[in-house]
């Protein structure tokens, strides 16, 4: 593994202290919901297939499915070539296992910290919004969030759509707004808003998977995030 603490120590904390909109994915991000995409998706399958469909074909097709995540579902379903129509199966069957769905360990801490700070903190997710904000509810950490968009309110990423609006609301410029994501989707929706991202590596992709999209940081858990933005040394 490549060394990525590649920033001088006070440079990452001047540029911390600098950011004033930091705009996090939600799966893979702030809550660890794939075991429960991975159930939703194949009894929606399921429910709209029959049993035509096959336990090695769904595997096959869930694999697909992960490499598009941080978009929202129709999207991916049009980009695997399959029906939009199993977006109702899949919302119904999410909902059920919701109570599955855990945060990061140390998420909390991180928010915590990044509100304290006086942080503008927002949501940008491939979930519908209400389904986003009940789960972040029933979490607790709703509270730390000033704003929660699913793609039903906004195009999908990586259309920057979402961010350039966050950043409108809140006046806050490019060099000074961050997003936080754990897909491809997510850096590519930053680099064409014009604004820096983290690579989230606590989440669904690896370090190669996510360089090529030049995220200015990278970071192995929310502590270790909390740590570089909290300004001490690791």
């Amino acid at each position: 593994m490549p060394n990525l603490d590649t920033h001088n120590d006070h440079l990452v904390i001047q540029a911390a202290e600098d950011y004033q909109l930091l705009i996090f994915d939600m799966d893979g991000v702030i809550v660890d919901s794939l075991m429960v995409m991975k159930m939703a998706f194949r009894a929606s399958l399921f429910d709209y297939f029959g049993f035509s469909v096959t336990s090695r074909s769904v595997e096959a097709l869930f694999c697909e499915y992960q490499k598009h995540l941080g978009k929202g579902f129709k999207q991916i379903m049009r980009e695997l070539g399959l029906p939009e129509e199993l977006a109702p199966y899949f919302v119904r069957h999410s909902r059920y296992l919701a109570a599955y769905v855990q945060p990061y360990q140390g998420m909390d801490e991180l928010l915590k910290t990044l509100k304290k700070q006086g942080k503008i903190l927002c949501v940008a997710t491939g979930k519908d919004g209400q389904r986003a904000r009940d789960l972040l509810n029933r979490l607790s950490l709703l509270q730390y969030f000033d704003q929660v968009m699913g793609a039903d309110q906004a195009p999908a990423k990586p259309n920057p759509t979402v961010l350039l609006d966050y950043m409108k609301h809140y006046d806050a410029c490019a060099e000074r707004t961050l997003m936080i994501g754990d897909a491809p989707a997510d850096l590519l929706c930053a680099k064409r808003a014009g604004i820096a991202s983290v690579a989230a590596l606590w989440g669904y992709n690896k370090f190669e998977d996510l360089v090529s999209y030049q995220p200015k940081y990278y970071f192995h858990s929310p502590a270790q995030m909390k740590v570089y933005f909290s300004g001490r040394q690791p």
